[in-house]
């Protein structure tokens, strides 16, 4: 039970970190790299940011399988 209870405090904790304690917002995205791979990633950008004053975000890439044809989207 301690370790379930340890878990979930671990989970909430990384989710709390991630979000920056409600500061910025982590969307799941997908899009197309030259290849037309799908690659998969995280859209992490400030909750207070809108068109009229926009601020940086980041895209995080999670990483590729490492199969024989998507060797060709991690060389360029």
């Amino acid at each position: 039970m301690i370790c379930i209870a340890i878990l979930a405090g671990s989970v909430v904790t990384a989710s709390l970190v991630q979000r920056d304690f409600g500061r910025v917002e982590v969307t799941n995205v997908m899009y197309e790299n030259y290849n037309r791979i799908p690659v998969r990633a995280k859209l992490l950008k400030p909750v207070e940011a809108t068109t009229e004053d926009p601020m940086p975000g980041l895209v995080h890439i999670h990483g590729y399988q490492k199969q024989p044809r998507d060797r060709g989207c991690l060389l360029h």
